[in-house]
């Protein structure tokens, strides 16, 4: 996307909005209170980032959110959530012993 691409995606609002609910969706999924979030983030704000990024007030700092594992799969599973039809689920994998 360029710039002016990616600067129309930022001034619509129903663009910012959804990247919004996306980020709620994340903490959601993660299980964390924006404030805890935050503090694995690395901010000291309470929480008051990400209440920005939920109001698309501010965009979300991907490279934070991204670094916490939580969140990571969290947002995985918000934007599979995004997709018509798509079923999220969890999978658990045990690896077979050799021994067996």
């Amino acid at each position: 996307m360029g710039s002016e691409g990616l600067r129309n995606f930022i001034a619509d609002p129903d663009h910012r909005a959804l990247v919004g609910q996306l980020i709620e969706r994340t903490l959601k999924h993660s299980k964390l209170t924006a404030k805890e979030a935050s503090a694995l983030m690395g901010y000291e704000d309470g929480g008051a980032s990400l209440s920005r990024w939920i109001a698309a007030a501010e965009p979300p700092c991907m490279w934070r959110l991204l670094r916490v594992p939580a969140l990571r799969r969290g947002l995985l599973l918000a934007l599979a959530e995004l997709e018509d039809g798509a079923a999220v689920s969890a999978v658990i994998t045990i690896p077979m012993s050799r021994s067996l």
